[in-house]
């Protein structure tokens, strides 16, 4: 039988891993991957109304032209990494360093992909363990305590170039991110990873005993 949820001490920190989606009217800190642009016109062809930040955005965002100035303003100077890019299918001109996080209100907006010319998400596995690093370092600086809600990321339409990776793997990935990364998060605080249901036959929720302290 296989488990629905399981319960891990990292870290000396509560980790729980379960199938479902993010809620976004959780009582806590939660993790919203976007590009490497915090690209926000969702238009089906930069973003797809079916993924979590088309959804976070057409659901809690009334004024994009304030919400992407928010972001711009919220972002230190030195995670830029290139300005007044020209994209012929249009989006923000400005590139972020991958891993770099920007709070709004109880969300956490993560730049978590690659995005080349063709509009095609895309990371090498490299940058999916920096990035995770990355995102484990900051919100261990902002989270105050507050439970963290963290979706299990790069399924979907973002593409690995350098390997074929399964959902297990990723799962993996992030669970091990944030055992070396050694960050703690104390009580009352807690992590929750959400997989979507659609995985519940690829993803073996007991074999993650492996990552908890000894």
């Amino acid at each position: 039988k296989r488990f629905q949820k399981i319960s891990l001490i990292i870290n000396q920190s509560d980790v729980e891993v379960s199938f479902g989606d993010i809620d976004f009217s959780s009582n806590g800190i939660i993790v919203i991957n976007f590009n490497e642009y915090f690209d926000t016109l969702v238009d089906e062809k930069i973003i797809s109304s079916q993924t979590l930040n088309g959804k976070f955005i057409t659901s809690h965002i009334n004024n994009l032209k304030d919400f992407d100035e928010y972001i711009e303003e919220s972002i230190p100077e030195s995670f830029i990494i290139e300005k007044n890019i020209t994209r012929k299918n249009g989006g923000k001109t400005t590139k972020y360093q991958l891993g770099t996080m920007c709070y709004y209100k109880n969300y956490a907006l993560l730049a978590f992909s690659h995005f080349d010319c063709d509009n095609e998400a895309n990371l090498t596995q490299m940058d999916y363990v920096i990035c995770l690093l990355n995102m484990w370092k900051n919100l261990n600086i902002h989270y105050a305590q507050k439970e963290i809600f963290v979706p299990l990321m790069g399924l979907g339409i973002t593409r690995f170039k350098d390997i074929k990776i399964q959902p297990q793997e990723l799962l993996r990935m992030l669970i091990w991110t944030f055992k070396i990364s050694q960050k703690k998060f104390a009580e009352p605080s807690k992590v929750h990873i959400l997989i979507n249901n659609k995985l519940k036959n690829q993803i073996n929720l007991s074999e993650l005993k492996v990552f908890e302290d000894n």
